[in-house]
């Protein structure tokens, strides 16, 4: 009897993941921020907006406090042609500051400089945890909107 209630709850499980990931999907489609921790130069702001269960919706947008800073790291890139130590050294030195007061480093500045957001796309899907471990997935599978939020842009879009 165990067993039977064990298989009906597994698959209830699973069928809640998949509508749980399409929603996701759809979400990302839209080009909607889904949650989580804003990215450096971003805040979140009240969208107007209430989604099917009543919530207000949040909107992703630029963060003044953030935004020189952001604007200062891809100018180092594309306009002086720096790379992501030289620029974390060059910030650390002058004292700009991290979101929690800490040092600015290589893998953060890499991080920023390969995330489609700061080119206007939200992006979905680019991690599986699979056996308790998260792989990164090929860039070519993630799901992006069809086009850019113009609003969130500080990189080149064809970088």
């Amino acid at each position: 009897m165990n067993y039977i209630r064990y298989w009906q709850s597994s698959g209830e499980s699973e069928r809640t993941s998949i509508r749980v990931s399409e929603s996701h999907e759809q979400i990302a489609k839209k080009g909607v921020y889904s949650g989580g921790t804003a990215p450096y130069g971003y805040t979140y702001i009240k969208s107007g907006e209430v989604n099917k269960m009543g919530k207000e919706l949040l909107k992703l947008v630029p963060y003044e406090k953030e935004l020189v800073i952001v604007r200062d790291i891809f100018n180092m890139v594309y306009e002086w042609g720096y790379g992501s130590n030289r620029i974390a050294k060059h910030l650390n030195e002058k004292g700009a500051p991290t979101r929690h007061g800490g040092r600015w480093s290589t893998a953060t500045i890499n991080t920023m400089l390969r995330s489609p957001i700061y080119k206007g796309y939200m992006a979905y899907g680019k991690r599986s945890v699979k056996s308790g471990s998260s792989l990164m997935i090929n860039r070519e599978e993630w799901i992006l909107p069809e086009k850019p939020n113009k609003n969130l842009i500080f990189g080149p879009e064809n970088v």
